[in-house]
């Protein structure tokens, strides 16, 4: 009762603020020539840029100015990329009237996209856009660009966390990239207690992220299943520099132009769990603390008119406490990380070629203490990859590439000697292992546009086999085909086979070759107001330990946009998943049926911005333990489990999610306020089962209690 008091006081407080208004308003609508609304588009003040603001969804915005400014010899800019720059005199600018400004894009900017031939934007494939504003306003994401999948009906993820699961199949077959470069492991927490709540990635520096649920391009390698593609911003508008402060972190975030080709982008965060705690005190009495440092660069260089360089460089060290249950055995259970990753991007482009070269170094060392489990993991990994593009023609392109990502694995580890038997007394033993694994491989794609309405992508990627005795042989192929039968509807059918390898953890020391075979339809319907997805597919996937799994899914997506700041968006993903292990066929665990998400969102810049969402999906399946029989070796029982694997299902996951937020704009600078709570009606969604000493009694273990979250961002420009 004390959080639900304490989440009203703030939410009273914001509203409170939110009446506050200043004294001279100008409203506007930004557009461009084809009448389409552009939102994100930054108005702000030429000689006190300062002061400003963005444009919303809609393209309509509202600049509140103070009494007493000097606009004298002043004038408002509006600056977009892609489009070139406008400027307006202030003294021309009537009040009494909104503002309708149209931008014209930059010729400059449509050539360099058009010999480019951005991979990411290829019409040919199924694939989910999101900007950095999409990620903020989602109540679902908490403003981190992983967990904002769980919006879309392709995210299948049952286990609240911020790893990557699409259609069905496990995180460990999706690949997330960042600069054309793999992210090994990309969320914080996740040990063997696999919190992970949160990714490594700052959305402040995200320009794109392009989801491709299923047959992804096979320009980029080593994933089965789905990929998430990560862009970091390639020019920057203007300068800008953020001050935040939240429940559980404070941080800096810094944007600054050197020159005209170049920028640099910082930020650093600390987090801590003192604060987020005390407010939420019913959350989880299984989560002791958590703190992180973390460290991100960005620099970008223009170094001629065809030549770009990159570095991005991210370091992190965590640490977490949780009261973890495993079989019959309850402790803290304590994990801490340190880790630094670096990337490098060198890229060529004049008339219709292109070349790019990227290096990617990731090191990490990781510490994991529960019972008599005492492991300790490092990572040392470097990726290369070279890749070269040619456009014959605006309708034909060829890509063609090598990449080489090798990695080696240290683990030094005091593990169980009976599976069941976790105390710090119970039998162990050392087992140390050193993993190292190679993959080169060589790709190739072509991408054709025979007739207007019809797009055709067909791509292979082979790995080079080095060592016969010890490395698979495989090749990966695929092909799509896209119908454009009118301005507004298109059809997309999708069909391949893939290949990546296991990354090694403490129960899975192996680097496993996994395979996949996808198929697809998919319908898409997009206008000014309204968006539809509709698909279907099916997957058939070998190589996990568990056995082969064939997956059936079938997913419906519907926005739309209700009023001038009103939207809707409803998202159900119907999936089946079987599991195929020793002659024996059983549900997957996370084969639940249907998963509904669906969200309103209101978009008002002169009041606030409020997003809802509701979540509900059948509960997970799992195998109950029948009986036990007493160890006398390690004086624990050993669980007998029932013989129908995955017979029993939790209750239906049921969660509301709310988030309030208001941009203020002051003098010198512009304050966002915002407050979130997650499962607002505090309801208790199973997740596991904790068993007393021999199993004959057990209790529910459940997912995040209902929580609250808020603090403020000040941005100087």
């Amino acid at each position: 009762m004390s959080s639900l008091k304490s989440i009203l006081l703030v939410v009273f407080l914001l509203i409170g603020i939110f009446a506050y208004s200043q004294n001279l308003t100008l409203k506007g609508h930004i557009s461009d020539r084809q009448g389409n609304n552009l939102f994100a588009v930054n108005v702000y003040l030429q000689k006190q840029n300062t002061i400003g603001t963005t444009a919303d969804l809609d393209g309509n915005f509202i600049l509140v100015f103070s009494n007493g400014i000097n606009l004298e010899d002043e004038y408002l800019v509006f600056s977009f990329i892609g489009y070139d720059q406008l400027k307006i005199p202030f003294n021309s600018i009537d009040f009494s009237s909104p503002l309708n400004v149209v931008l014209f894009e930059n010729s400059q900017a449509i050539n360099e996209v058009v010999v480019e031939g951005r991979k990411s934007i290829s019409k040919e494939f199924s694939i989910k856009e999101l900007d950095k504003l999409k990620i903020y306003i989602s109540p679902l994401s908490s403003a981190d660009p992983l967990k904002a999948l769980a919006m879309l009906p392709s995210s299948t993820n049952t286990d609240e966390t911020a790893n990557p699961e699409l259609r069905g199949s496990e995180a460990n077959r999706t690949k997330v990239f960042l600069n054309g470069v793999p992210i090994s492991n990309p969320v914080r927490n996740s040990q063997l207690n696999g919190i992970g709540f949160f990714s490594l990635l700052n959305t402040e520096m995200i320009k794109n992220e392009f989801i491709y649920p299923s047959n992804p391009p096979l320009i980029y390698g080593n994933t089965s299943a789905g990929l998430i593609d990560i862009e970091t911003e390639e020019k920057l508008s203007g300068n800008n520099y953020q001050i935040s402060m939240t429940l559980a972190s404070s941080g800096i975030n810094v944007s600054q132009r050197i020159n005209d080709k170049s920028f640099i982008q910082l930020y650093g965060n600390k987090m801590y769990s003192d604060g987020y705690l005390f407010i939420n005190k019913n959350l989880d009495k299984r989560l002791k603390g958590f703190n992180s440092n973390d460290f991100g660069l960005n620099y970008h260089n223009n170094l001629t008119d065809n030549i770009s360089f990159n570095f991005y460089n991210y370091v992190v060290s965590e640490a977490s406490n949780y009261m973890l249950n495993m079989f019959t055995w309850q402790d803290n259970a304590k994990a801490n990380t340190i880790r630094d990753f670096s990337i490098l991007n060198l890229k060529y482009q004049k008339s219709k070629n292109s070349l790019s070269i990227n290096v990617g170094t990731n090191h990490s060392k990781s510490h994991f203490l529960f019972g008599n489990i005492n492991s300790t993991n490092t990572q040392k990994q470097v990726y290369t990859s070279i890749n070269f593009k040619h456009l014959f023609s605006e309708r034909l392109s060829i890509q063609t590439g090598m990449s080489n990502d090798y990695g080696q694995y240290t683990f030094k580890d005091q593990v169980p000697e009976f599976y069941f038997a976790m105390s710090p007394t119970s039998p162990s033993y050392r087992a140390d292992t050193v993993i190292k694994n190679r993959v080169p491989e060589g790709y190739l794609y072509f991408r054709w546009n025979p007739i207007r309405k019809i797009i055709w992508g067909i791509g292979m990627r082979k790995n080079f086999v080095l060592s016969e005795k010890d490395e698979p042989s495989y090749l990966s192929v695929q092909t799509n085909l896209r119908y454009n039968f009118s301005k507004d509807n298109s059809v997309l059918f999708s069909i391949g086979q893939y290949h990546n390898f296991t990354e090694p953890n403490y129960s899975q020391k192996e680097a496993r070759l996994l395979s996949a075979k996808h198929f697809s339809i998919e319908y898409i319907y997009e206008k000014k107001n309204t968006t539809i997805n509709l698909a279907a597919y099916y997957k058939f996937e070998e190589g996990d330990i568990s056995g082969a799994r064939k997956i059936k899914g079938a997913e419906i997506y519907f926005e739309q946009d209700l009023f001038k700041s009103l939207k809707v968006s409803i998202s159900n993903t119907i999936l089946n998943s079987e599991i195929s292990f020793h002659d024996m066929v059983y549900n997957a665990d996370n084969s639940v049926g249907y998963f509904l998400v669906s969200t309103l969102s209101y978009f008002n810049n002169h009041f606030m911005n409020m997003a809802i969402s509701w979540s509900n999906r059948q509960g997970k399946l799992y195998t109950p333990i029948s009986s036990s029989i007493f160890n006398v070796q390690t004086n624990f029982y050993e669980p007998l489990y029932s013989n129908e694997t995955n017979s029993n299902r939790f209750n239906n996951y049921n969660s509301i999610n709310l988030s309030l937020s208001k941009m203020f704009i002051l003098q010198k600078c512009n304050l966002l306020a915002f407050i979130s709570t997650n499962n607002l009606l505090n309801t208790k969604n199973q997740k596991n089962l904790n068993y007393n000493s021999d199993y004959s009694q057990s209790t529910y273990g459940y997912y995040q209690m209902r929580s609250a979250y808020f603090g403020i961002v000040l941005s100087f420009k």
